[in-house]
């Protein structure tokens, strides 16, 4: 990947379908044709969302050393922390492999779908 190129991620956090609703209440809305209800509360989805956009910049291990294996580290104490006594025997033999990009970022965006205890979707930021 060249630097200096535009780049946009998505990430997604928990999609999952809501299951609202017994198998008495989805025949009782599909006896009163309540096709809204099934459709916006069945037929869907719980998501959290974000989209970054910015430009990118790669760091390869030739150019910065230091600043590449440090990277790499603070993702396997995260991810791996009980595995770090064996992180530099594979680093050294992944790094041919490996690449380390950094986003600067113009915008994030993200979006909501939610439903409360009582099945209704929770619009406009409310939390509860």
């Amino acid at each position: 990947m060249q630097d200096g190129r535009p780049v946009r991620i998505v990430f997604v956090d928990r999609a999952e379908v809501p299951d609202l609703f017994s198998e008495e209440d989805l025949q009782d809305l599909a006896d009163r044709g309540k096709i809204s209800d099934l459709l916006s509360k069945v037929f869907t989805t719980e998501y959290s969302s974000a989209i970054v956009s910015g430009t990118i910049e790669g760091i390869a291990f030739a150019d910065r050393p230091d600043e590449f294996r440090l990277a790499m580290r603070t993702i396997c104490e995260k991810y791996t922390p009980d595995k770090m006594d064996y992180f530099e025997a594979a680093l050294n033999f992944s790094l041919k492999r490996l690449a380390i990009f950094s986003i600067t970022i113009d915008s994030i965006t993200a979006k909501r779908k939610k439903f409360d205890a009582a099945g209704e979707e929770m619009k406009w930021q409310r939390l509860e």
